[in-house]
């Protein structure tokens, strides 16, 4: 989470794509090779999308200074779903573009590149944290044994295993680890299957079986006597979903889907389906779980894929200067939201003053971390991802 997860990374800020380097996977195959000339390319409308993603989950989270908003901010916690959706999806979209240049892909120069990107942002955060947490004697040794979680990528699993022993301040890094177990699992089985398959269909075929799989052991968990929900909400197996929807619009896009009038119309009914469900959706709802996430997700992926591929009035509004800002330092808003809310929350108090506190703190501190800690590392990252045949957006 991103989100943000979420949210999360890729090639660069601008969208290289980095040339291959060993260990590569060789040939792969004909499952692509039916592609056609659309390339991604900078959409400054994806950035768009990332602040409005960091943006619903920023408001939902205002709840610990307004009881008024944790009553009526229902859905913000699909800002999460907006981050894995399009993550997936530019993921899939610089493995096809990179097969396309090299003829392969090269998993030592992609998660080089999401090392540069994640971990200078996450260990500054880390840091700072556990600074506070010291020096006001506030949990220190469970704030350090969190963040070893947070750093390893397994969060989601410390807090289901031990509630009580994961410090408040970092449960928001539960999609990051959602995020980073699906590039370290489900995408090397994504590329192998690209060079195992005969042809884009069976790769179509497994990615619609998978979705299907992931939606069904979903809905069947809720069927328990008493639902974890909350553990539900952060397992890995139970939102993989989320993210195998992107390479499945990937793959139709580059295997020569152009939308056309009714696919407009669908993405119109699409987006009031995903704002339907952000009015009246919650993320303690078992028919959320069991019946609408995988159809908001394949929503999600509808309205993301008709916005890059079109150039109307949405691209442009989400293109806007402030907004494509808040989406380039939208990693950074949501690691340091959470724990800048509940600190700021603690200390001066609920209401409508220390909230808007703790949004300016936010900010402020995410675009600090960005332009101060992140941006040389990302310089590094450009210089290692040597553009071929275009570049893709980062998620």
């Amino acid at each position: 989470m991103t989100a943000g997860t979420g949210v999360g990374d890729v090639p660069d800020e601008r969208g290289a794509i980095g040339r291959a380097t060993r260990p590569r996977i060789e040939d792969l195959s004909s499952a692509t090779a039916e592609t056609s000339d659309f390339r991604l390319g900078y959409r400054p409308a994806l950035d768009g999308i990332r602040a409005i993603a960091v943006g619903l989950i920023m408001f939902g989270h205002l709840f610990w200074f307004s009881k008024w908003i944790g009553r009526n901010a229902k859905g913000t916690f699909l800002g999460v779903d907006i981050f894995f959706v399009m993550s997936g999806f530019l993921l899939a979209c610089l493995l096809i573009e990179e097969r396309d240049a090299n003829g392969r892909f090269s998993f030592r120069g992609f998660y080089e590149r999401r090392a540069l990107r994640l971990l200078p942002s996450l260990f500054a955060m880390l840091a700072a944290l556990i600074v506070y947490s010291a020096v006001t004697h506030e949990k220190f040794h469970t704030t350090v044994h969190s963040a070893l979680w947070v750093v390893l990528y397994v969060a989601n699993f410390a807090m289901i295993r031990d509630p009580q022993g994961f410090v408040q301040h970092l449960r928001a890094m539960w999609s990051l680890a959602v995020e980073e177990q699906y590039y370290l699992l489900f995408f090397p089985a994504l590329v192998l299957l690209l060079k195992v398959a005969r042809s884009r269909r069976v790769v179509l075929a497994v990615l619609i079986c998978g979705i299907g799989l992931v939606a069904c052991w979903r809905a069947w968990l809720t069927f328990a006597t008493d639902p974890n929900l909350a553990a539900i909400y952060v397992r890995t197996d139970t939102r993989a979903d989320a993210l195998l929807v992107g390479p499945l619009a990937a793959f139709v896009v580059y295997g020569g889907f152009r939308p056309g009038r009714r696919f407009r119309v669908v993405a119109v009914f699409s987006a009031l389906f995903a704002a339907a469900m952000l009015v009246f959706a919650a993320d303690g709802d078992v028919w959320v779980y069991r019946y609408a996430l995988t159809p908001l997700e394949l929503s999600l992926i509808v309205v993301i894929v008709s916005i890059v591929t079109s150039e109307g009035r949405v691209a442009w509004l989400l293109a806007r200067r402030p907004i494509v800002w808040a989406g380039r330092i939208s990693y950074e808003l949501y690691i340091w939201h959470y724990p800048i809310y509940l600190i700021v929350a603690s200390r001066v108090g609920p209401g409508i003053g220390p909230a808007a506190l703790a949004v300016a703190a936010s900010f402020g501190c995410a675009a600090a971390c960005h332009h101060l800690i992140a941006r040389p590392f990302l310089a590094s990252k450009r210089r290692r991802a040597l553009a071929v045949r275009g570049t893709v957006g980062a998620p």
